[in-house]
């Protein structure tokens, strides 16, 4: 409580006072490179849950998609001003926020990137990130004074992994083990005296003063029998899935907090080195409601083994002793409240502790009836277990005779976005880059009615269509209209990106890709490049019937191209794309680019892109409609779905693909047919073009 209020009373103070700093580095930052002034990375906070930082941007906005998420020490990444606020850490002040918010503490571990925790975090990893990260600390000054010279090279990222990273999180252990708050205020200090002196062109630092303790740190972990790290990496991914839902303060009966310990016991799968319990992992399943059991953060360090289980918002904690004492606590969280409602423990010989073991196992199928307390969504009810990723994706619904030529070609594209897709999410890759890339190939090849394969026009031309949505914070992009653009999905993300709007259309949206061409390699083509013959053909038979405003029939292909995905940290995202209607005449634009007809997301529902005839989408918000079925109507994903296109009072015609949070996947339509696609972390893969 004090440290928390220390906090507070700092962090308030410090931004009374660098406000004006933080005003003017932001208008040089500005001046200096395009883009916006901050830079709002996701980091795993306290508990691993993900956090919004908030930073100065240094570096130029126009980024690979592949690049380090390690800044290395002459990273020309890096503009001028960025690297003068980086050098005075000026560009870590916005940090007070975080602060302000319970994000952060003003003395903690370095903050890390999702990515890095992840991939390389283990045992000593997952200590430190059982309290919040800090503004200043000893890995932090470490970091300041010696290890932004070791990061040097091609590959920054695998030398902070090997070296930097491990020496950083001893000493964070260290700083643990002996925390107090006159070591805190020891350590804002010399955070202050690393800069000054710094700033004044000293380059050569002493080891800090923690560093023996680090070392020994290091070498017993290093001796210990630690799980592997694809194991923690697995664990990681379900730990933070299971932590980034709906925040609710949950009131809970207090025998769930006996219920809870003895269905942790009985969960696990326990064997014996020496006077040792170690520990397996396991899924555990608790009246309908799957979640993910992370355990053994500290397997097989002496003198005690710690485990660790979140479900439902709840953290259950139980420690083993080596000579069979277990201890346990139980605590409700809503994010940033912690409370202590039942302790207990039990001391028992190792003959006992297999005898009580068996005894607890029956008494957990006893309290299976039991009520299983407050929900916080319906859709974390559903059976089964959460997917760690999860991808759909869609290439209009309908169908003509033509296509019956060419359904090879079509699996063929599906099967190359699906991979794509998967290759992606299996890497760690964020669900919005995902989306944006594989709605590019399906733009690149002609078989579907987006981007290269476009519909023309009444005028004989090319009028495409597109959005992206980010279902961790809600923002969205689209474009309409556009005429030269050769992915339009790219430009809508940039419209989220780099401007302040939602939706840009026809020559202002080109206006836009002009301006965005040269930073941020906006392919242009002429309007003809998006021509096919069969296209043409299509175009020239709907017309001499003069059907350019009559009812398409359902053997016409109403396309569009969408997909829809859940990623390794639990966001959602959804991407639409499309050359609208055949025909269409006065600049028509559909449901494609409008959020909430054609595309939505949100992470505490689904994300949806759906396919048909625009105008049934628009008048019926079909996209947030299904969102709305889930949150409010406490719908399943596949339930929604099904209302919307068997519903008789507003009728839509054409298809749906969404995903919810939990990784279930639908794809439903109610016309002849629709070239789909879904696959799965549980290894679901499925592809359908005729029917």
């Amino acid at each position: 409580m004090v440290k928390r209020l220390f906090d507070i009373a700092a962090a308030a103070t410090g931004l009374v006072v660098c406000g004006p700093v933080i005003m003017l580095a932001a208008a040089l930052v500005k001046l200096s490179s395009r883009g916006p002034a901050f830079y709002c990375p996701a980091r795993a906070g306290m508990n691993g849950r993900p956090f919004t930082l908030y930073k100065l941007r240094t570096m130029h906005v126009n980024q690979s998609r592949d690049a380090s998420v390690v800044t290395g020490a002459n990273d020309a990444r890096v503009f001028a001003v960025g690297r003068w606020l980086r050098k005075l850490k000026i560009d870590e002040l916005p940090q007070l926020l975080n602060i302000l918010r319970g994000d952060m503490s003003i003395v903690g571990p370095r903050p890390e990137d999702l990515k890095i925790v992840e991939q390389h975090y283990g045992p000593m990893g997952w200590q430190t990130l059982q309290v919040r990260p800090g503004l200043a600390g000893v890995s932090s000054i470490y970091n300041y004074t010696h290890g932004e010279k070791l990061l040097t090279g091609p590959n920054p990222e695998q030398v902070y992994a090997e070296q930097l990273l491990p020496v950083k999180l001893a000493l964070e252990v260290a700083y643990l083990n002996d925390t107090s708050f006159g070591y805190d205020v020891s350590l804002i200090v010399r955070t202050v005296a690393a800069i000054i002196r710094i700033s004044l062109g000293q380059q050569e630092f002493p080891e800090p003063p923690e560093m023996a303790t680090a070392r020994e740190i290091l070498a017993q972990r290093t001796s210990a029998a630690n799980p592997s790290q694809a194991a923690w990496a697995a664990a990681w991914s379900h730990h933070v899935r299971a932590l980034g839902a709906k925040r609710t303060w949950f009131t809970l009966p207090p025998f769930c907090s006996l219920r809870a310990l003895l269905r942790l016991l009985a969960s696990h799968r326990f064997a014996w080195e020496g006077e040792r319990r170690v520990s397996g992992f396991s899924w555990l399943f608790s009246s309908g409601t799957a979640g993910p059991t992370v355990v053994a953060p500290e397997k097989c360090q002496a003198p005690e083994t710690r485990f660790y289980w979140n479900c439902t918002g709840r953290n259950v904690c139980a420690t083993w002793g080596g000579s069979g004492r277990a201890s346990w606590r139980d605590s409700r969280f809503d994010g940033k409240r912690r409370g202590f409602v039942w302790t207990g423990s039990v001391e028992m010989t190792r003959r006992q502790n297999r005898a009580f073991t068996l005894v607890v196992f029956f008494l957990t199928l006893i309290s299976a009836g039991w009520p299983a307390g407050a929900q916080e969504n319906p859709s974390t009810s559903e059976k089964g277990p959460k997917m760690s990723f999860a991808i759909a994706i869609h290439g209009g619904a309908g169908r003509t005779s033509e296509d019956n030529d060419r359904l090879d070609e079509h699996r063929r594209v599906l099967e190359e976005a699906l991979q794509a897709g998967i290759d992606r999410l299996s890497r760690g890759e964020t669900s919005l880059d995902v989306v944006e890339a594989v709605v590019r190939i399906l733009e690149d090849s002609d078989s579907f009615n987006a981007g290269r394969g476009a519909v023309f026009n009444a005028e004989g031309k090319h009028e495409l269509d597109a959005s992206i949505m980010d279902g961790r914070t809600r923002a969205a992009g689209a474009v309409g209209g556009v005429r030269t653009v050769r992915n339009p999905i790219s430009l809508a993300r940039l419209v989220m990106t780099e401007t302040r709007h939602v939706l840009l259309v026809t020559d202002g949206a080109e206006q836009f890709a002009d301006a965005m061409q040269q930073a941020h390699n906006v392919e242009r083509v002429p309007n003809d490049w998006f021509s096919t013959p069969r296209r043409r053909q299509e175009w020239e038979r709907l017309r001499k019937t003069n059907a350019g405003n009559a009812p398409l029939p359902d053997s016409q292909r109403i396309g569009t191209v969408g997909c829809v995905a859940l990623d390794q940290h639990g966001n959602l995202a959804a991407a639409t794309s499309t050359g609208g209607l055949t025909n269409k005449r006065f600049g028509r634009i559909g449901d494609s680019p409008v959020i909430g007809a054609g595309t939505f997301a949100d992470n505490e529902t689904c994300a949806v892109s759906c396919t048909g005839i625009g105008e049934d989408y628009i008048r019926n918000s079909v996209a947030y409609d299904v969102s709305a079925r889930i949150a409010y109507g406490q719908a399943t994903v596949e339930d929604a779905v099904r209302q919307i296109l068997t519903g008789e009072t507003h009728k839509v015609r054409g298809g749906i693909i969404a995903v919810d949070r939990t990784g279930r996947i639908t794809m439903q339509f109610n016309t002849q047919g629709m070239a789909r696609a879904a696959a799965d972390s549980s290894g679901r893969r499925e592809i359908h073009v005729a029917e």
